[in-house]
């Protein structure tokens, strides 16, 4: 069993973006979570930047940002993503935003609760965590780091 901790996209002129993911695993019968991270500046699938850049849609909703959906997806970079999973999921965002006041911030968003029904944030939350896993199994842009049994 493993569950998605933080997922961090850093742009840096030199190397480009450079994802950090950082989850947990536990073994079978096992009452420990094992921590790990991932760091690389390998191209994701498109799938995983669409999947981080919705969360930008809950952390500006939860902050009350009047911003349009198309704004939301123009003037929000998410920059990194946090899950805690004490008393029930929670997860927080961070983002640069683009105002519409011509100013910029970095806006670090409330732990907001996800819910076990399966609403809009679960959802995203869902999908974000699927895509990351995909990154850190090797599946990245246009090509598969480690082929499966049976596959040639």
């Amino acid at each position: 069993m493993r569950r998605l901790k933080e997922v961090r996209a850093v742009f840096k002129e030199k190397t480009g973006t450079i994802y950090k993911i950082t989850w947990e695993e536990m073994a079978e019968g096992a009452k420990i979570w094992e921590k790990h991270l991932l760091e690389s500046n390998e191209y994701p699938r498109v799938e995983l930047d669409e999947a981080i850049d919705d969360m930008g849609r809950f952390l500006i909703a939860a902050c009350m940002i009047n911003l349009t959906e198309s704004e939301t997806s123009r003037n929000v970079e998410v920059t990194r993503v946090v899950m805690d999973y004490k008393m029930s999921a929670k997860v927080s965002v961070t983002a640069d935003v683009n105002l519409p006041t011509g100013y910029s911030i970095a806006l670090h968003g409330p732990m907001m609760t996800c819910r076990p029904q399966g609403d809009e944030l679960d959802e995203a939350v869902d999908r974000l965590q699927e895509e990351c896993f995909r990154y850190i199994d090797g599946d990245r842009a246009q090509q598969k780091l480690f082929q499966e049994e049976g596959e040639k």
